[in-house]
């Protein structure tokens, strides 16, 4: 198991001065690319050597948003991987060990040269124990998406949106989706499927339906090819345990 330990700054807390949904998927996302660092297996190294492990899905049950200037540890550990993908779980906690989040993630190994997933080289596989720690939360199947979705918003991606794979950032999909919500509700489940990487100048249209549960966003172009899939379980501040 890896941990790092974090603090919510104030570049990253939204209007009740809690840390944003996204802003917790950077921190999960940054505890496994430190991971890899410390193993001496970086992104940066991977990509010299044109490989790579990518994002394809994420299930996070969020139980409390940390507040500003608080600090937590974020840990991650592989607990299997099988064929092209790798699993991690995930959990952040309090300095007091008090839970804020737990999480899982599935990982795709990937060749950018034919941009296709591959079976991953050996030395990507050694260098990591799989621990026997079972995750907190369960891998669910495919999301489905309801017929009758609203537009809210339209982005075009530029070269800020991008990370070293020169995609859209795993993140970057969270906030847009995130953006579809009203002041007061509050994300505490939410699931993400990644279909296909967003590059620069790509057209990202955000549609949304919702239900007397949460809201399922769909990431998508103009013609309709989906990028990502996006399921927020949320209540209403005035209603939550905090």
């Amino acid at each position: 198991m890896y941990c790092f330990e974090d603090r919510v700054s104030y570049s990253r807390i939204d209007e009740k001065g809690l840390l944003k949904p996204h802003e917790i998927i950077n921190s999960l996302q940054d505890c496994a690319l430190f991971h890899s660092e410390e193993v001496g297996r970086s992104c940066v190294i991977m990509k010299e050597e044109g490989m790579a492990w990518l994002l394809n899905y994420w299930n996070v049950r969020i139980v409390r948003r940390p507040a500003m200037n608080e600090r937590f540890s974020v840990s991650t550990w592989v607990y299997q991987v099988k064929g092209i993908f790798a699993r991690r779980g995930f959990l952040i906690e309090t300095m007091d060990q008090e839970p804020l989040v737990h999480g899982i993630s599935r990982w795709f190994y990937f060749q950018h040269k034919t941009g296709m997933p591959v079976k991953p080289k050996q030395i990507d596989l050694d260098v990591y124990t799989i621990e026997k720690e079972a995750p907190f939360v369960e891998e669910k199947g495919h999301i489905p998406v309801p017929e009758d979705l609203q537009l809210m918003q339209t982005y075009e991606v530029n070269p800020g949106f991008l990370d070293t794979n020169v995609h859209m950032n795993n993140s970057e999909y969270v906030k847009m989706a995130c953006g579809v919500l009203d002041l007061g509700e509050e994300v505490t489940g939410l699931r993400v499927e990644y279909h296909q990487a967003a590059k620069n100048h790509d057209v990202i249209q955000v549609y949304a339906h919702r239900d007397p549960e949460g809201v399922t966003v769909s990431l998508r172009n103009p013609e309709g090819m989906e990028y990502a899939t996006c399921r927020m379980e949320i209540q209403n501040s005035r209603e939550g345990n905090r």
